[in-house]
Parts: C-alpha cells; structure tokens; sequence
C-alpha cells in the first residue's frame, strides 16, 4: 500500500495516477471527504486526516508499505506548518 498526502495536488496527483496505472494500491489522505470522493472512485482507499493530527496519520499510514508526504507548505503561518511537519514526523515514528 501506497499512502500519500498532498495528493490532491500537482504532484501528488500525478504520483497516485501513476501508481494506479500500474495496478499498485493507494491510500489517499485528505481533509475532505469530497475531494477524497474522486480518488475513491479512481479506485484508492481513502483516509480521513488533517496534517496536524498525529494519532489520523498514524492511524491513516498503518499498512503503508511506502508513503509520500507532499503537500503545499502555507507560508504565511510558519507556526501552523512547523506544526504540520511535527505532526507527520510523530505519525511516522508511531505507524
């Protein structure tokens, strides 16, 4: 299982298609159940998580064989991004 985050992004996107296209199984991570709708239907296991929530990312990266943490970085809160990276680094070291 693939899982990646930012995959409602540019590159994100392209790296879940690919991966799709090869028949490899994907779990797409996003804030919104709406946007995880489409990727759901493109055939990815989709799970529920803000950045910032260590315990939905360990929970979201379990059985993740490989992941990619992608996502745009909001430069006008290096607080709420400084937050985002401890968060993924503590889903990591937990899942």
């Amino acid at each position: 299982m693939y899982v990646i985050t930012g995959i409602t992004g540019q590159v994100g996107g392209a790296v879940a298609r690919t991966l799709l296209g090869a028949g490899r199984p994907v779990r797409a991570i996003v804030r919104d159940a709406r946007k995880g709708a489409a990727w759901a239907e493109r055939g990815c296991d989709v799970a529920l998580a803000d950045l910032n929530d260590a315990a939905a990312l360990a929970s979201a990266f379990k059985g993740a064989q490989r992941r990619l943490c992608h996502g745009s970085a909001d430069i006008r809160s290096s607080a709420r991004f400084s937050r985002g990276a401890g968060a993924l680094c503590r889903a990591s070291n937990c899942a």
